[in-house]
């Protein structure tokens, strides 16, 4: 998987999924040059009362700054999220994308 194209970025919980068996070690790699800064991502800011998105964040290693539209390669950033195993799961499995939830 290290070797091939990245789909999305996520913080996922090892050490806790490790304490409680649902992952374990298979292995050490060294991340690809291109992966070993921190990733530009986005967050969801405002949310309206009806759940309409209002404004959003983007973050990279400097800081953060708010936007009140994403823009097309701003679609394509990772949310900035922590997701459990069953999600992760699902999001390889189906082949999602960032661009299915901005």
């Amino acid at each position: 998987m290290a070797a091939g194209e990245d789909a999305f970025f996520v913080f996922f919980p090892v050490g806790a999924a490790a304490r409680q068996h649902i992952v374990q070690r298979a292995g050490r790699a060294s991340l690809p040059p291109h992966a070993q800064a921190f990733p530009r991502l986005r967050a969801r800011g405002a949310i309206s009362v009806d759940g309409t998105v209002e404004n959003w964040w983007i973050w990279d290693s400097t800081g953060k700054r708010m936007v009140d539209e994403l823009s097309p390669s701003e679609r394509r950033l990772s949310s900035a999220e922590v997701l459990n195993d069953t999600a992760l799961i699902s999001r390889i499995e189906t082949r999602w994308s960032p661009e299915d939830t901005a």
